[in-house]
């Protein structure tokens, strides 16, 4: 089976499977495979999650902001500074 893809879809499918660590093809068939079980199980989003991944990810961000500003969360300038602190706590 041979599918044409717009240059805007691919690149957004292409952007999907190297979040996913899987060739594009692979993913494909994989939403084509799903798709075929449970047809309303495979809407995605604009930016490549499903509406379930999406809605987590909002969820898990205004819980982080609320615990920044609740002084529960510590924010940090880089990465290096994350690990550091990590690792101040697991020497503790």
């Amino acid at each position: 089976m041979q599918v044409r893809l717009s240059d805007d879809l691919k690149d957004r499918l292409e952007r999907v499977a190297e979040r996913m660590e899987m060739p594009l093809s692979t993913l494909i068939r994989t939403i084509l495979a799903s798709f075929a079980k449970k047809p309303e199980a495979v809407r995605l989003t604009e930016n490549g999650f499903t509406i379930e991944q999406e809605e987590r990810i909002l969820r898990s961000a205004k819980a982080t902001e609320k615990a920044i500003k609740e002084r529960r969360a510590e924010v940090y300038r880089s990465v290096d500074d994350a690990l550091e602190a990590l690792e101040r706590e697991v020497k503790k």
